[in-house]
């Protein structure tokens, strides 16, 4: 009886052990799946972060965007007002405005006419008055040397 027995408990042991084994088995696959399940978890809250984080740069992009727009918008406004402004300097003819340029312009150039002519009027007296005197200087310089060839000549032929 005694193989039995022997044989009962090899049979026992055999079949603890066997059963030790795929326990230990079992423990390296919840193991493997722990930290499968935990590298995948890990994978998730990074890919939840980065999610996060290329969302705010977006917003952020967009909120940039839309300032730039914002000052865009503004920027041509306050152009289209100066624009505006100026057009209106240069071209305004409402009772002689003497802030409108264009009537500077015209009263500037009527008076550089002005001056341009009495300029010319100034110039061609002048140039008459030079004549003048540059034929007076030959009368006197033809009566001196009349007058010099009248008094060298000798007593007896006058």
């Amino acid at each position: 009886m005694n193989s039995y027995n022997e044989n009962l408990h090899l049979a026992i042991v055999n079949s603890l052990q066997s059963l030790d084994i795929e326990e230990q088995d079992l423990n390296s696959q919840v193991n493997a799946a722990m930290f499968t399940l935990y590298h995948a978890e890990g994978a998730t809250i990074v890919a939840e972060q980065n999610l996060a984080a290329a969302t705010d740069a977006n917003n952020a992009v967009a909120l940039t965007a839309q300032a730039t727009e914002m000052e865009a918008e503004t920027t041509i406004g306050l152009e289209y007002t100066q624009s505006i402004g100026f057009t209106e300097m240069l071209t305004r003819y409402a009772n002689a405005d003497p802030a409108s340029l264009q009537q500077l312009f015209y009263h500037a150039y009527a008076v550089a006419k002005k001056n341009y002519t009495l300029a010319e009027k100034a110039n061609s007296t002048t140039v008459k008055q030079l004549n003048m005197a540059k034929a007076t200087s030959i009368l006197h310089r033809l009566n001196l040397n009349s007058f010099n060839l009248v008094w060298r000549q000798p007593m007896q032929q006058r």
